[in-house]
């Protein structure tokens, strides 16, 4: 073992940031709670925070200044600087909230020169208890008593692991989405923090669900849940979670973090999110990871084949080009080409993900679907703090029709939960979209920012929601989640120059008072951006500042993912009419590939269930647009799954697209609000089959039927034309039965029957062809060169 002097000497060899990993080591070491080390541009003087707990168990809370070398009066200035700082600014704890530090230790490794302690200790004001002073010579023995000598014995890496170990547990712990929660309106976050939301998946695959057609034995459609951290570091897949906005991907994918930690105290977690890292020029994950590596631990990473790694991608949706997109796919899957790396990926949009040839039989897909009632109640009892409350809300849940027109999602839950605790809301007069919604909460917000916290000046609401939806603005217009601190302080200074707004007489000032004392706008620490504490609040902001004038932007991006939140926002202000969807429907710009055809049909099929008072004349003319760009996407899929080179989308049947395209209609296009409309549609089919080709119409028939458990207009579909090829007897009798609908001619249904066994052999033969085979009887064109038909 080195002798003392011996280590004194390492010590003064070592950089700075490896003495910050050697004094994380001893403060653990010697039972201090939840070292971290803390430097860096924001720590307000804090190099390393850890707490002790006294006899009745309250925590004490210190901070460390750090200086590599020797103190004397040159360095002592700066000392001074820190420690003050530290007793005046409170740290920012992810679970503990803003705590104010009651010590202060200064270490350093070499030595105090002349009397700088001395010095130090005139210009502190009357700190609660007298500095601790740790130089090099103290370390060395604390090394040597705590028989942690092997940290200089080449070994710093460990040191850099821990030190990075530190890092990202908090950075995956960190709640900064809710912490609006606690900061305004006492609700504790770590109530929130032990919800885990179900992650469930369709196990039922379209081949598995054909087998009630080709083999005709019913099917039931069952849910996979998303497996433990310990059994998805096995798997051979990546893991890819998708959901709505607000569906809680980001808390979920934290959560898998935290037990990878927990289950792995040596394996190595990275957390990016990818609107930070996705749109440089190219994509090397591996790089990125060394990169940021590096950053925190000044060290190399060492990528080790027999320690697991988990490497968690948030937000493949919040990249801007599918070129970037595919460019983040190949990378994830060449990294799992390594049995000891594992990579999980969120994604709120769907479309990339439905027609990605890459991500298809690539990854373990999850959808978080929304929540029950029951896991709606059980957040809002962590929120609500009577019994009569809880009461309320749960009435509301099981009583209205409210959530028809809401995606079940933790955080709309949670905005619920808190208008009502405010009583801002009551049974009889509920918010009737999404977007009534985020505005109560806005106006509940901005009214309680800053009360009961002994400020004498209250900004004015007004001017406050002026200026935060014209930073959402700001933000949106140019495709960013986040602004620097430089780019933040500058508009608001514009905004200053524009307007007599009061509240930003010093920008920086009410920049710290948003962030400290409200949560709704957050800091990330990590590389001091500033963004809204969700995505979809930006969204909402962005979209209520824009008026009839700026409709042509929105119709401009009606495609663009990155503006479909926004043209809901918009359209649930104005409930009674649309431009937007009036523009659209014109099909002025019929959308070319298939994936624009895809994005009309969900786009505009969600953005017109937000326009809930729209006159039926206008909402028919929109879902009739929609339907025809649907019947283009059958074409297109038909096309791209014959034309395609991977093996197993090639070799895809009639029947799969004809299940696909049943699945797709009623994912996006099965409302309340349309029902109207597709019976009107319907009675015009009835007289003119034509208008649609035979997929569409089976569609809607399936969709109506379904929904009133009313066998006729399937019924209906088959009898409307008697030029149907005979797979759709199979097909709609198979239906009938096994959807339990209830027959309008009993007889008719027993014809299809008859009928269906007639062609059987033939039917059963188009079912297990390939697609290439029947192209004509799906898209009525004639069959490509090269492609052999027996239509």
């Amino acid at each position: 073992m080195p002798q003392r002097k011996e280590l004194k000497d390492k010590l003064k060899e070592i950089t700075e940031k490896e003495l910050h990993q050697v004094l994380a080591r001893i403060f653990e070491s010697m039972d201090f709670k939840d070292v971290r080390i803390t430097h860096g541009t924001t720590e307000f003087g804090k190099d390393l925070v850890f707490f002790e707990e006294d006899k009745f168990g309250e925590k004490i809370w210190i901070a460390c200044v750090v200086k590599k070398g020797d103190a004397n009066q040159t360095v002592y200035h700066d000392i001074v600087r820190q420690i003050a700082e530290c007793y005046k600014k409170p740290f920012d704890h992810h679970g503990h909230g803003k705590v104010k530090i009651k010590n202060v230790y200064v270490a350093i490794s070499g030595i105090f020169k002349d009397n700088t302690k001395a010095l130090i200790s005139e210009e502190i004001e009357r700190p609660e208890k007298p500095i601790k002073y740790l130089e090099g010579g103290d370390l060395a023995d604390l090394l040597e008593k705590k028989d942690l000598a092997y940290l200089l014995e080449g070994e710093i890496s460990d040191v850099s692991q821990a030190s990075y170990k530190s890092y990202i547990l908090q950075k995956v712990s960190d709640n900064t989405n809710i912490r609006f929660l606690e900061a305004e309106f006492g609700v504790p976050i770590d109530s929130i923090g032990d919800f885990r939301v179900n992650v469930r998946a369709k196990s039922k695959s379209l081949s598995e669900e054909r087998k009630n057609y080709v083999e005709g034995k019913e099917t039931t459609i069952n849910f996979k849940l998303l497996p433990e951290i310990s059994d998805i570091l096995f798997v051979n897949k990546p893991f890819l979670l998708h959901g709505i906005a607000t569906s809680g991907k980001t808390t979920i994918l934290k959560n898998l973090g935290k037990d990878f930690l927990k289950l792995n105290p040596s394996g190595y977690l990275f957390y990016f999110e990818l609107n930070k890292v996705a749109n440089q020029s190219g994509f090397d994950l591996k790089q990125i990871i060394e990169d940021s590596y590096l950053l925190v631990t000044d060290g190399e990473f060492g990528w080790k084949p027999h320690l697991p790694i988990l490497i968690l991608l948030d937000g493949l949706d919040e990249v801007a080009e599918n070129s970037n997109k595919n460019a983040i796919i190949a990378e994830i899957l060449k990294l799992k080409l390594n049995a000891n790396i594992q990579v999980i990926l969120t994604s709120r949009t769907i479309d990339f993900l439905l027609t990605s040839n890459s991500i298809d039989g690539h990854f373990e897909k999850f959808e978080l679907l929304p929540l029950n009632y029951n896991e709606m109640i059980q957040i809002g009892n962590k929120i609500l703090s009577t019994p009569e409350q809880t009461k309320k809300f749960v009435h509301l849940l099981r009583n209205s029709e409210l959530l028809q027109s809401f995606p079940k999602t933790p955080l709309t839950t949670i905005l619920l939960a808190i208008l009502l605790k405010e009583e801002r809301i009551d049974t009889k007069e509920l918010p009737k979209n999404i977007t009534e919604l985020y505005s109560k909460f806005i106006d509940l917000f901005l009214n309680k920012w800053d009360k009961g916290k002994g400020i004498s000046e209250q900004y004015k609401v007004a001017e406050k929601e002026f200026v935060v939806k014209r930073l959402a603005e700001e933000l949106h217009k140019n495709n960013k989640i986040s602004f620097t601190e430089t780019e933040i302080l500058d508009f608001l200074s514009l905004i200053r120059t524009e307007r007599p707004i009061d509240i930003l007489e010093d920008p920086k000032d009410f920049l710290g008072k948003m962030c400290d004392r409200s949560g709704f706008l957050i800091r990330d620490s990590s590389d001091g951006s500033y963004r809204f504490f969700h995505l979809t609040f930006q969204e909402y902001l962005s979209a209520s500042i824009l008026s009839t004038k700026d409709e042509k932007l929105l119709v401009t991006h009606f495609l663009n993912d990155w503006w479909l939140n926004p043209n809901i926002f918009y359209a649930g202000k104005h409930p009674s009419e649309s431009g937007v969807l009036e523009e659209i429907s014109r099909l002025g710009n019929y959308p070319g590939d298939f994936d624009d055809k895809m994005k009309y049909v969900i786009n505009s099929s969600k953005v017109l269930k937000a326009v809930h008072l729209w006159d039926y004349k206008s909402r028919k003319n929109t879902i009739t647009a929609i339907l025809k760009v649907f019947e283009g996407m059958i074409s297109d899929v038909v096309s791209m799954f014959i034309g395609v080179d991977l093996l197993a989308l090639r070799n895809k049947t009639l029947l799969d697209v004809l299940l696909w395209a049943r699945g797709f209609f009623q994912e996006f296009l099965d409302s309340d609000q349309f029902i109207d409309s597709y019976k009107e549609i319907w009675k015009e089919i009835m007289a003119s089959p034509e208008i649609h080709n035979d997929v569409v119409r089976y569609c809607i028939a399936y969709n109506l039927s379904i929904r009133e458990k009313d066998a006729r207009y399937l019924e209906e579909f088959i009898s409307s034309d008697e030029t149907l090829n005979p797979r759709w007897f199979k097909i709609v009798y198979v239906d009938i039965n096994v959807k339990k609908l209830t027959p309008s001619n009993k007889k008719l249904v027993m014809r299809f029957k008859q009928k269906a066994s007639e062609h059987k052999k033939y039917i059963q033969s188009q079912f297990q062809d390939r697609l290439s085979k029947h192209y004509k009887s799906i898209t009525g064109i004639a069959p490509l060169k090269n492609y052999k038909s027996d239509d």
